[in-house]
This record gives C-alpha cells, structure tokens and sequence, in this order.
C-alpha cells in the first residue's frame, strides 16, 4: 500500500526506508525525519515527524538553560554552557517547524496520487 508514497518520494529525490507498513522519510538536516504508517484496520495513513519527542527535549533544554543560568558558581563558563543548550532547545523547534513545512509540500502531492495522510502516530 506504499507502492503511491515511494511513487513521489522517487519523483522528489527524497531519501526514504520502506517495510512493510512503515515508511521513514529523511527530509533533510540533521533531525528531520518523518514517520508515514499504513493502518490496515482502518485504511488510513498517519504520519508522525517526532514533534512530541522534540518539543519535551526543548522545554528540558530551556529548563537547564535557565537553571545554569541561575547557578553563579563557576562564573562566566555558565553563560556559555547556557548558551550553546539554548541553541540547541531553539534548532530543535527549528527542526520541527521545517520538517512540517517540508511535509506540506509532500502531503499536496500525495493528494493529487490519492494518499491522504493524517496526523499521528
């Protein structure tokens, strides 16, 4: 039932593995991966890009950020610290927010071959 989904990924370039209810698409960047499943039960697809996951990583790394932050005993080496974690927790909402743009794209073609996709997991 994925034979559609692999149909434009091939057209697209975009890299992707296949099994045989599953796919994983690489969108691109570091962490932009996108889940797509077939439910056989329902005859529906959903997809899933992992925003729960990144989302609770961003709030821990925000949280740490201000922690150390906070924390004056090791002086200026905290401000640094705190300031590379505040990078990452905003590349992750960075990554999300691409990922979904990236999707868009590929959910209106998929559209036009017939495959409506739904969010989940």
């Amino acid at each position: 039932m994925l034979e559609r989904i692999e149909k434009v990924l091939d057209l697209n370039d975009i890299a992707y593995e296949s099994s045989e209810s599953t796919m994983y698409i690489k969108l691109g960047g570091l962490s932009s991966r996108a889940q797509i499943k077939y439910d056989y039960a329902n005859n529906t697809y959903k997809f899933s890009c992992g925003e729960i996951r990144m989302f609770v990583s961003s709030v821990i790394f925000f949280c740490l950020a201000f922690n150390m932050l906070s924390q004056r005993a090791l002086g200026l080496w905290n401000g640094y610290a705190a300031g590379l974690i505040f990078a990452v927790a905003i590349g992750n909402l960075f990554s999300v927010i691409s990922t979904n743009v990236q999707m868009l794209d590929l959910r209106a073609q998929l559209r036009q071959e017939g495959v409506y996709l739904k969010s989940g997991s």
